[in-house]
């Protein structure tokens, strides 16, 4: 199957919209202009559908994943996260957020098999009382040469 993964563009917004039903259509325009869809296109349909959103104007947040059929499990997913991790490395970017309900367990393997590591629990913010799992996952690699160690002066 010959796939893509693109930027959504203005031409995006009908598909777009039934992905996210509960984006207002202006604020879905202005996401498509700030690059923060992004789309998979399978033999030109398209499939998997990741919204992103910039918290406190400086950290991504992975707000919303949306796949449709049985393409689970075949690594469209970790493309998908590669290509948004390269952009936002080339912006600046250090770390990424997401999450996932606390009751969703598939989810959660997904973030954990990608290299994301939980990081914090908001509970009662979902329907029923149902908690919010965060994850946060580095996306430039730490690294110390003993060289580079400062000094304690006293």
């Amino acid at each position: 199957m010959e796939h893509i993964i693109r930027f959504a563009n203005i031409e995006d917004k009908e598909s777009c919209l039934t992905f996210d039903h509960q984006i207002d259509e202006q604020l879905l325009l202005s996401k498509i202009q700030l690059n923060q869809i992004i789309l998979l296109e399978i033999d030109r349909v398209i499939r998997w559908y990741i919204k992103l959103d910039i918290i406190w104007s400086n950290l991504p947040f992975l707000s919303l994943i949306k796949v449709t059929g049985e393409i689970r499990g075949n690594g469209y997913g970790q493309e998908l996260l590669k290509f948004l991790e390269k952009e936002l490395k080339d912006k600046g970017y250090s770390v990424l957020l997401s999450s996932s309900q606390v009751n969703e367990t598939e989810p959660q393997k997904w973030h954990r098999k990608n290299g994301f590591q939980e990081c914090g629990i908001l509970t009662g913010i979902n329907g029923q009382g149902i908690g919010e799992l965060f994850f946060k996952k580095e996306l430039i690699t730490k690294f110390y040469r003993a060289s580079a160690r400062p000094e304690l002066v006293l």
